[in-house]
């Protein structure tokens, strides 16, 4: 059953999440404070900064976060996620292009392409790029991480399912 609406609660230091699918909760999330980082939120641009390029979204935190090269109105829905932890007064870091991280591979939905961890032997990274290729479908990207090296195309092929089918749920 699909999703109908989701019920938010925040208050100091947590925020509870519940999705609803028709008369019943289906799934909870329970966000504390230090958790933001990673977290990907449909925000609400609250305000736009043209002297600094940037938009200040409101994703449910104490403080808006801060988005850097945004090209956006307020009142805005735009997609992000957490770099940074707030600090000082301010709130936390946002980056507009999401990725979700696996233990092989990270999924980026929003950058295209593929890209090897640095880390890794040039004979290693170029089996990974190959397998990365077969794997990665039009307008989304694939990195294997550091921990790939080594690892068979079917586990690199099951993580890369896996991610993608998280991020599409």
């Amino acid at each position: 059953m699909a999703a109908d609406k989701l019920l938010i609660s925040a208050g100091p230091g947590e925020r509870r999440i519940a999705v609803v699918a028709g008369d019943r909760i289906v799934e909870i999330h329970i966000a504390r404070t230090g958790d933001l980082v990673g977290g990907v939120w449909l925000g609400r641009v609250v305000e736009v900064n043209r002297g600094l390029k940037a938009a200040f979204v409101d994703i449910g935190a104490d403080r808006p976060g801060f988005l850097p090269g945004a090209d956006h109105q307020t009142g805005d829905p735009v997609l992000v996620q957490a770099t940074a932890e707030p600090r000082e007064g301010k709130g936390c870091m946002l980056s507009g292009a999401p990725s979700l991280p696996g233990r092989l591979l990270a999924f980026a939905p929003f950058r295209p392409g593929i890209a090897v961890s640095r880390r890794l032997p040039l004979i290693e990274r170029r089996r990974l790029e190959e397998i990365l290729t077969a794997l990665v479908r039009p307008g989304e990207g694939l990195v294997a991480r550091s921990g790939a090296a080594g690892q068979p195309a079917e586990a690199l092929g099951a993580e890369a399912r896996s991610l993608r089918d998280r991020w599409e749920d």
